[in-house]
C-alpha cells in the first residue's frame, strides 16, 4: 500500500493545526465576529462546486484565506451565546 498520499495529507493537516493554534494564541485581542463584506460573499457564492477534485492542500489554502476569516468565533472569551445539546429541553 503507497503511504505517500496519507504521510501528505498527515503533514498538511498538521500544517493546519499548528497556524490555527497560532492564529488563536490572541484570540483575546481579536474581533469575536468579522462579517464578510459584499464583493467577499459575491467572491464565495462565484466559486461554487467544482466538476473536477484540486489538491488538499490548495482546498485548505483558500478555506483559510478566504472562508474562515468570515465567522463568529466561538472559542473567543467575549463571544456568549448558548447552543444547546440535541437532548436539552431548549434545543
Amino acid at each position: 500500500m503507497n503511504q505517500e498520499p496519507n504521510q501528505q495529507l498527515g503533514e498538511i493537516i498538521e500544517q493546519f493545526v499548528h497556524s490555527f493554534i497560532a492564529e488563536n494564541n490572541n484570540i483575546r485581542s481579536q474581533k469575536v465576529i468579522n462579517i464578510a463584506d459584499e464583493d467577499t460573499i459575491a467572491h464565495l457564492r462565484e466559486i461554487g462546486f467544482p466538476k473536477k477534485g484540486r489538491p488538499v492542500k490548495e482546498v485548505v489554502d483558500e478555506m483559510r484565506k478566504n472562508v474562515y476569516p468570515h465567522q463568529a468565533f466561538m472559542q473567543h472569551p467575549r463571544f456568549f451565546a448558548m447552543v444547546p445539546s440535541p437532548v436539552s429541553v431548549y434545543s
